[in-house]
């Protein structure tokens, strides 16, 4: 028999790894949503309908988790207690360290590699208690409570952050395996990158950017105000409610930097408070008292400083507050103190063409107050398809 190496006679193609890295429209984790004084919404990819079940009652954060095929609910928290998918609190659910009325008091995340288990990120309020509780983190594992999950009790209220903000914001790392959470500094323009992964969650990546959220004569109030990572991972905004401002940044999904600020100043008569990114990430909407307004997100920086956005609702004497998007890639807006969502049905359209509705999604029961829940923005994010190929030379024998 004679060896012939070099003689190529073809190349075997093996693929390793074929996976979906999956987006809203097939994943589902952002299927239930409870918010405000018992409100909750149950969404599909087309439709949106309201539910009576929930207890939950908060004046600011909140945040919820579905099965990520199925889209059952599995648990939601104002930060403080959990509860589970009926309705019952978890026996370990009571006293985590975020704050009802702290903007964004929690966040909930996949535990990357484990399916039972998810973080519950929360943060403590910025104007009451100066944000003393910091930033912490605990583990909610499915397999306990008889399969109706319960926070670990040697993984609850660990520290992360001695003391933080109201901003709270997680996003997909480039990787498309770890995730990406962000957090402020309180009385800092400090932003710190986690990033959660396999191993658990590393050290902060540290980003100073953006104006200086202290106010002499009330320090807690700058505190006030969402922040928002765009659904590829590649922008983030926040809102500065006391100084009338949104700031945009780029986002590195590589290394969890945050750069090239650029800051639009409004009235601060006007305080703005919720910010959220159209599904295609060009425009920036807020929320803020009697209007919801537009910005491009894709201007050059000193076109987006210089700009007051384009005014796409107008409503006497309401407060518009929070917003999120949904499965079915509208926008909704918590309407303070009131029974209904406001509804963003086009907001990859610029301008009134977006067609923005006050109202537009009745509660059954409930209403709102000034949050919505949070979610890993990646969740909203276009499908991705990965696929890993290994190419053999082969060598013939004969």
């Amino acid at each position: 028999m004679k060896v012939l190496s070099g003689i190529k006679l073809g190349w075997l193609l093996t693929v390793t790894t074929l996976f979906l890295v999956l987006s809203s429209q097939a994943q589902r984790e952002s299927s239930w949503w409870y918010f405000g004084n018992k409100g909750e919404l149950h969404f599909t990819k087309t439709t949106a309908k309201s539910d009576t079940f929930g207890v939950l009652v908060t004046l600011e954060g909140c945040a919820s988790v579905s099965h990520r095929l199925s889209g059952d609910l599995l648990f939601y928290t104002d930060g403080d207690s959990i509860w589970d998918s009926t309705h019952i609190a978890m026996p370990n659910g009571h006293g985590l360290l975020g704050h009802r009325s702290s903007s964004q008091s929690a966040i909930i995340v996949p535990y990357p590699g484990n399916k039972f288990l998810y973080y519950i990120f929360t943060i403590d309020d910025g104007a009451l208690n100066k944000g003393r509780n910091g930033l912490r983190y605990s583990v909610v594992d499915m397999r306990l409570n008889g399969g109706k999950g319960d926070v670990d009790t040697t993984r609850k209220n660990l520290m992360l952050m001695s003391r933080a903000g109201e901003r709270l914001a997680a996003v997909e790392h480039h990787n498309l395996t770890s995730i990406w959470v962000i957090a402020q500094k309180y009385g800092s323009n400090e932003f710190y990158s986690f990033e959660v992964g396999r191993s658990g969650i590393g050290p902060p990546v540290i980003s100073r950017i953006g104006p200086s959220p202290m106010n002499p004569f009330f320090p807690g109030e700058m505190h006030l105000g969402c922040m928002k990572v765009d659904p590829i991972g590649s922008m983030v905004a926040f809102v500065y409610t006391g100084a009338g401002s949104v700031t945009l940044t780029d986002f590195d999904n590589k290394t969890g930097i945050l750069s090239n600020e650029r800051t639009a100043t409004l009235k601060k008569n006007k305080l703005p408070y919720g910010v959220g990114f159209s599904p295609n990430g060009k425009y920036l909407y807020l929320g803020m008292f009697e209007e919801v307004r537009q910005f491009d997100a894709s201007a050059p920086a000193w076109q987006f400083r210089r700009s007051k956005g384009i005014r796409v609702l107008k409503k006497s004497g309401v407060i518009y507050s929070a917003i999120q998007q949904a499965l079915n890639k509208k926008l909704y807006i918590s309407t303070f103190n009131n029974d209904a969502l406001t509804v963003v049905n086009n907001p990859n359209v610029r301008g009134t063409g977006c067609n923005t509705v006050h109202g537009g999604q009745p509660l059954d029961t409930g209403g709102c107050m000034a949050g919505l829940p949070s979610f890993v923005q990646s969740y909203f994010a276009p499908t991705h398809l990965k696929i890993k190929v290994t190419i053999y030379k082969s060598t013939l024998q004969f």
